[in-house]
């Protein structure tokens, strides 16, 4: 998505401008995915409540939800990539109430999935795995909301050490549409082999990376990692010269 950002004045309390500035959040991260560089975490989806209370639902209580979820975020941190992961853990404490409050409902789920975030950039995986899977059990079946929850929980398994559970969601969440991402899939599938030492599926899921549709990561970054897979699998043959870009 290439489409120039609109900018929205932020108006103190008014839901409805909180909505739009949260939904502008989400499309910046739809475009850039979560994870960017080799080997470096830089950041995980934020899925804005505000954008499923007022675009989704408009009862009061979820509007009502997205008025105090407006406070809440307000201490979410500015460098989302570089901040310290002591300032995620003083949000970690609100998200869970607001959370549990709105426990349910949209605005809760929401919620659930900016926990698992801040859960993650202050490295405690268990609690944003714990976060992200509660979301995935309880979100409508085929709602857009079960396929965030999805890609936080792999990313959150990987972090564990949980290989084979983090392989079973990105395998999963290729199925699904809703994020279009089959590329970023197939890469961390490809670096998970990796880590299991099985470099022959590794240098395969690159290679499904690098034909998908997409941009990130940047070809140059799979190609080099595609290589240095096929190298210790054994492999001779030369990694290919175009691809996505």
């Amino acid at each position: 998505m290439n489409a120039k950002k609109i900018k929205v004045a932020k108006k103190k309390g008014d839901g409805s401008a909180l909505s739009l500035t949260l939904a502008e959040r989400y499309e910046e991260f739809v475009d850039k995915y979560a994870y960017h560089a080799v080997g470096v975490i830089v950041a995980i989806m934020l899925v804005g409540v505000g954008f499923y209370a007022y675009r989704s639902h408009a009862d009061s209580k979820e509007a009502q939800a997205g008025t105090e979820y407006s406070a809440v975020i307000a201490r979410w941190p500015a460098d989302e990539a570089g901040s310290d992961p002591k300032k995620w853990e003083e949000i970690i404490p609100e998200l869970q109430k607001f959370a549990e409050k709105y426990d349910g409902t949209q605005a809760g789920m929401g919620a659930g999935l900016d926990l698992s975030k801040a859960c993650f950039q202050a490295r405690k995986y268990d609690d944003a795995f714990k976060a992200a899977n509660k979301v995935l059990s309880g979100a409508p079946s085929g709602h857009s909301l079960k396929a965030f929850a999805r890609y936080q929980v792999a990313l959150s398994a990987d972090a564990l050490g949980k290989g084979d559970e983090a392989l079973a969601q990105w395998d999963a969440l290729k199925k699904e549409s809703a994020l279009g991402n089959t590329r970023e899939a197939d890469w961390h599938v490809a670096r998970i082999y990796e880590k299991k030492q099985d470099y022959a599926r590794a240098a395969d899921a690159y290679e499904r990376a690098m034909k998908a549709a997409g941009d990130f990561p940047e070809t140059g970054i799979i190609r080099q990692e595609l290589e240095s897979a096929r190298a210790k699998a054994g492999g001779d043959k030369a990694a290919p010269q175009k691809g996505n870009s």
